[in-house]
């Protein structure tokens, strides 16, 4: 077991795993799932009133992580950064802009069809939908998301056994962002920056102490 300020770290062998995971999983806790092209992984998290717990999977095994409440966030907060290194990806100091704006909503067959048609490669075809959808241009998301994301990372909390939080974020070539539906179901992308992810990730900390409180 290691530990610094207050927070230790032990790696967990299988069998204690399970029964550390079970323990977790039950009332209400956290998950994180985080993935690149090449790897994925869960953490669990829960809070109680005065020790948070953080169950990590890794390339080598599960590593459990307590301390006082108050640390929780700074062990999330990492996560944009270390999945950044990763896929050495180093996204932009601002977000870049939603830009060419469509001027007709996009639903999801004509955000699927202008992906395939980045893929595909055919000028004429693409300056053709384009123009049948009023769009100066396909935009860049969509451009990016073609060839899929560098990273995923998704955010679930479940209070008392009932699934209440969730939220997925992107990490392109240009930096992150998360797809969000209209009231029509019309697709869209909000650029955000490493800092916006972080405090997301620390808002759901937060989230987790609240409900233990």
């Amino acid at each position: 077991m290691t530990g610094h300020s207050g927070v230790r770290r032990e790696a967990l062998d299988g069998d204690t795993v399970l029964a550390v995971g079970e323990s977790m999983t039950s009332g209400s806790y956290g998950s994180i799932f985080a993935a690149t092209r090449t790897r994925a992984w869960l953490t669990l998290v829960t809070a109680g009133h005065d020790e948070f717990r953080v169950l990590r999977q890794s390339r080598t095994g599960w590593t459990l992580t307590t301390g006082h409440t108050q640390r929780l966030p700074g062990e999330l907060v990492g996560l944009p950064a270390e999945l950044e290194t990763l896929t050495v990806t180093r996204p932009e100091v601002d977000p870049p802009p939603a830009h060419p704006r469509p001027s007709t909503a996009l639903g999801p067959g004509e955000v699927l069809a202008l992906a395939e048609l980045v893929r595909t490669g055919d000028s004429e075809r693409i300056h053709m939908a384009c123009e049948d959808l009023g769009l100066a241009g396909i935009p860049w998301w969509i451009t990016q998301f073609a060839w899929g994301a560098e990273a995923l990372l998704s955010m679930t909390m479940t209070i008392d056994d009932n699934p209440q939080f969730a939220s997925v974020v992107h990490l392109l070539p240009s930096g992150w962002g998360c797809l969000h539906a209209g009231t029509d179901d019309d697709l869209a992308f909000r650029p955000m920056s490493t800092v916006e992810v972080q405090g997301r990730l620390g808002a759901f900390a937060a989230r987790l102490v609240e409900c233990a409180a």
